[in-house]
């Protein structure tokens, strides 16, 4: 009896350390999947990054295009374009 429940306590205890490590990864991916994807400078210069739920484009040249597979952008993320007094085309590209 004593054997069963030592057991059963260790199974709970992976249980909720899985639970908690897709947790984490479902919130990783959620921030990816509504943020823009795909994004190229087609004319022009400058740098994407993304951290978390925030992207951040730097753009080095006064005009740029960029071009997009997807631009959605959920409600809890956030897209700052850095173009000083330039101009930014946003195409997108996909479906």
């Amino acid at each position: 009896m004593e054997v069963h429940k030592r057991f059963s306590q260790r199974y709970r205890k992976i249980l909720l350390l899985t639970a908690a490590v897709s947790a984490v990864a479902a919130t990783d991916s959620a921030f990816a999947a509504n943020l823009p994807t795909g994004g190229t400078f087609a004319a022009g210069r400058g740098h994407i990054s993304t951290t978390g739920p925030a992207m951040t484009i730097q753009q080095s040249t006064h005009d740029a295009i960029i071009n997009w597979q997807d631009f959605s952008i959920g409600a809890a993320n956030k897209v700052q374009i850095n173009n000083g007094n330039g101009a930014t085309l946003n195409r997108v590209l996909g479906n």
